[in-house]
């Protein structure tokens, strides 16, 4: 039986040894990645030279605390930042064999193993902040009406969503020159991923039901919009250069 993941790992070090300085070595690693692909039927759109069975293997974690009642502003974000690594969010109850509505409920990611990281990093440091900067926000406005804050939250988790999204478009488009990755790289990366991913949710998951809809809009959903518009997407650690920078994987 062929096995699919050692057949791209193979091809996917053909591709690392074609970039190599040494003219000789570029050109047969080159010519051995492309005879490979024909012998197993691989398309080469679907390896990139960064590919890693353990990284790209698809699976599933929670996120945050158990609850009944949803907090649409922190779903959105950590939607948001899922989406931006190529994963997806479900909600499923703490007794998956029941349907009651008694059982509390949870945040599952569903995202490649070397994206883990990466979602929780960020989703940690932008719900952090948004917490931080509506405690603030209210305490500016005083007079404003019990849910100021719930409205800005909205607001600013809704922005932030917009902009990692477009972030995403603008990267495929022009690629990441910091780690010298062409956008038809990333496309072909982040394509598999999703692709993957989509799989292990059909698989796991057959049965799934629409996701609600949130009401938007209030007193302090243009605040919040606002504030989320020029928030930094970029968590700074404390090392002396920034490093897990919203670039992709």
């Amino acid at each position: 039986m062929i096995n699919t993941e050692s057949i791209k790992s193979k091809l996917a070090k053909m591709l690392r040894l074609s970039k190599s300085n040494n003219e000789h070595e570029a050109t047969n690693a080159l010519h051995k990645f492309e005879e490979l692909c024909r012998e197993y039927g691989v398309a080469p759109t679907e390896v990139t030279s960064d590919y890693d069975p353990e990284r790209d293997e698809v699976i599933a974690f929670y996120y945050g605390k158990k609850f009944r009642k949803q907090d649409p502003s922190y779903n959105i974000i950590i939607q948001a930042v899922a989406k931006y690594f190529n994963g997806i969010v479900i909600i499923t109850r703490e007794d998956k064999t029941s349907y009651s509505t008694f059982h509390k409920k949870r945040l599952e990611i569903l995202a490649t193993k070397g994206n883990q990281l990466q979602i929780e990093l960020y989703s940690d440091y932008l719900l952090e902040t948004m917490e931080d900067l509506s405690w603030k926000a209210k305490k500016e406005n005083p007079g404003s009406n019990p849910k100021y804050r719930d409205q800005w939250k909205k607001g600013f988790s809704n922005e932030v969503r917009t902009r990692l999204l477009q972030k995403k478009k603008d990267q495929e488009k022009e690629g990441i020159p910091e780690s010298n990755t062409t956008g038809l790289i990333l496309i072909n990366k982040n394509a598999r991923d999703r692709s993957a991913v989509q799989k292990f949710l059909n698989v796991n998951y057959p049965c799934r039901r629409r996701a609600v809809r949130y009401t938007m809009g209030g007193e302090g959903y243009n605040d919040g919009s606002n504030a989320g518009s020029s928030v930094s997407l970029n968590k700074q650690t404390g090392s002396t250069n920034p490093t897990l920078a919203l670039t992709g994987s």
